[in-house]
């Protein structure tokens, strides 16, 4: 009787490896699923060599249409990065931009709370009254971000509006305010982030050279960033 309990042990013993080893393997199977289904949308989203069709025509576009180069930024107001490239890339490109090699475009991905929406419905009514003028606004909100990530909830659209007194005389603050007031263009700058959420972005800034997603060394380098412009140009 003992050996035939210790014999019965055995099967047990040989029974529970059996499912471990199954549950291990079935375990190993989903990882390995999820991982590769995860790199595919990865690789979607992330391909320098991909050449992506952007349908920002409606967004604020600064320089010659028919310049060699196209640059898209998609940023969020709020962004310490997205200031980080304003302040180190953008205000080093507008000699590429005023000799006519560049043409630069924001498109908006407001997320970062609070108030997410609030500054891309202003920046929707300064070009309403404006389309040039945006890019004072644009200038004038990342030169005080740290001021305005400190305006709490219901705070924001104030801030911008005496913002907008400060640095863009041409453009009518109070209508901005009433525009952010009655959520006028609350639909476009939802649509706005919608679409930029179809192109599998999960965070900012990102940037297009002439459809081609700028890598990470690109956007944090300017020298690296002016050495894909150049070579974009090939010395014209």
């Amino acid at each position: 009787m003992a050996n035939r309990h210790k014999q019965k042990g055995k099967r047990d013993n040989t029974t529970v490896v059996f499912i471990t080893l199954l549950v291990l393997f079935l375990g190993v199977g989903v990882y390995a699923l999820v991982t590769m289904l995860n790199s595919d949308k990865k690789s979607d989203a992330v391909q320098p060599d991909k050449v992506v069709d952007l349908k920002v025509e409606k967004q604020a576009t600064i320089g010659k249409a028919d310049a060699p180069i196209k640059i898209v930024e998609i940023g969020d107001f709020r962004c310490p990065h997205c200031k980080m490239f304003h302040d180190q890339h953008y205000k080093q490109l507008k000699s590429y931009i005023d000799s006519g090699k560049v043409q630069f475009t924001f498109a908006p991905f407001q997320f970062m709370k609070p108030e997410p929406l609030v500054a891309g419905m202003a920046a929707k009514s300064v070009m309403a009254q404006n389309k040039e003028a945006f890019w004072k606004f644009y200038d004038a909100v990342y030169n005080n971000q740290e001021e305005y990530n400190k305006q709490t909830e219901g705070k924001s659209a104030d801030f911008l509006v005496d913002l907008i007194k400060k640095n863009i005389p041409e453009v009518n603050a109070e209508q901005v305010g009433k525009d952010i007031k009655s959520d006028k263009y609350k639909a476009d700058v939802e649509a706005d982030n919608k679409y930029v959420e179809s192109l599998n972005i999960s965070g900012v800034p990102v940037v297009y050279i002439n459809g081609k997603m700028a890598t990470d060394a690109e956007i944090n380098d300017f020298q690296a960033f002016k050495a894909r412009l150049d070579k974009e140009l090939g010395g014209k």
